[in-house]
């Protein structure tokens, strides 16, 4: 999942007090394996998650705001932009719903719709690669015929 050991022990002891500021955008940009500080600031500046900064404007994430992110991270996957994740929360929220529980259940769906797709478009792609069994057959008596002459 992580590549840098640091951050790996940072994310593993963030587990303990989830609620304490201490990823840096470069950490969250090592653990979404993201290479621009724009993509990571973005989910900040629509109001998605709210970063906690110094006041040298440094931004800090909780352990928390990492697995929220997870899961946008999956609506993000599916083509929905910020402001669309940000709307669909807002109308969850102004319906008296939990919008945690919405995403929840749509990240379940889409990775049970995109494994399935994928395993699908696999199979025929394997499929595709094999010659029918007619051709195949008319293909080795070609060759029969063709040493025994």
């Amino acid at each position: 999942m992580l590549t840098d050991r640091v951050v790996e022990k940072k994310f593993k002891e963030a587990k303990n007090t989830p609620d304490e500021p201490i990823f840096t955008t470069k950490d969250l940009m090592k653990i979404f394996h993201v290479h621009s500080q724009v993509s990571i600031e973005q989910f900040d500046k629509t109001g998605l998650i709210k970063a906690f900064k110094t006041p040298q404007r440094q931004r800090f994430y909780t352990y928390n705001q990492i697995m929220y992110l997870k899961k946008l991270q999956i609506l993000i996957k599916a083509d929905f932009s910020f402001f669309a994740i940000k709307a669909l929360i807002e109308y969850e929220k102004s319906e008296g719903r939990n919008p945690d529980l919405f995403i929840d259940g749509f990240s379940k769906f889409y990775k049970r719709f995109f494994y399935n797709s994928n395993r699908n478009a696999a199979r025929k792609e394997n499929k595709n690669k094999r010659p029918p069994l007619k051709v195949a057959s008319a293909l080795m008596e070609s060759t029969e015929t063709a040493t025994c002459v």
